[in-house]
């Protein structure tokens, strides 16, 4: 009984494993852009109605498709989920502790985000900005390209040369719908993130001085956090 048990966890934990680590991107995308089937013949109350439909009609003969052939055509929206909905999603798909926004311009390149606990995400959210879920250690973290360039294997990631993928985030407000991050969610141990080098022109545009401690000389990315965190005891 005990072996048939302990079976069945070792399955549950492979499948489980399987799910979160390989398949996060199809889960993340299936729930933000979400199609929904709408009616064949769209419904037209105003003359911007009109104007879509005879817009889409065109593209529709520009495909070689005739008019006749459009009501057996399938019509699909996206129904664009909320910050609100999409931060439900995420710390529900993953275990999320501690927010962080990184910046290079900052002797300690992370800033804690004790805000988000409170609900308040809308910060994570920029067009230009790039967020890294690492679940096994319940850390995220929203940073500026500046910062993706400190560490080598994130650098190659958002260069999309790697069979790594990315998701580039998009929410709905008020009614519009608005781009966001680009995710990536990583599941190598946050040791492993090791700082590359500054240059010269980097170090002067934080006013470097030898004489101080600075996170990108032979550290990682474990020891930035963990830095930051003793810090706010």
């Amino acid at each position: 009984m005990n072996l048939q048990l302990k079976s069945i966890k070792h399955k549950y934990k492979i499948e489980l494993y399987a799910m979160s680590e390989f398949d996060w991107y199809n889960n993340i995308h299936n729930f933000i852009y979400k199609e929904e089937i709408i009616d064949s013949e769209p419904e037209i109350n105003s003359s911007e109605d009109i104007n879509k439909y005879i817009y889409l009609e065109e593209k529709l003969r520009e495909n070689s498709i005739c008019s006749e052939d459009m009501i057996d055509i399938t019509f699909k929206k996206i129904n664009v989920k909320s910050i609100k909905e999409i931060e439900h999603y995420l710390n529900k798909l993953f275990y999320i502790q501690y927010n962080f926004s990184a910046n290079i311009f900052l002797k300690t390149p992370l800033k804690h985000l004790v805000h988000c606990r409170m609900g308040d995400y809308e910060e994570l959210y920029g067009c230009s900005s790039y967020m890294i879920i690492f679940p096994n250690d319940g850390v995220r973290i929203s940073c500026a390209f500046n910062f993706i360039k400190t560490i080598p294997f994130l650098s190659e990631v958002f260069s999309n040369k790697w069979k790594e993928k990315t998701i580039k985030l998009s929410y709905d407000f008020e009614g519009n719908i608005l781009p966001g991050p680009e995710l990536y969610v990583c599941y190598l141990p946050l040791e492993s993130l090791i700082y590359r080098k500054m240059t010269e022109e980097e170090k002067k545009s934080i006013h470097y001085s030898e004489n101080d401690d600075y996170y990108f000389e032979d550290q990682n990315l474990l020891y930035s956090i963990i830095n930051i965190l003793d810090k706010k005891r």
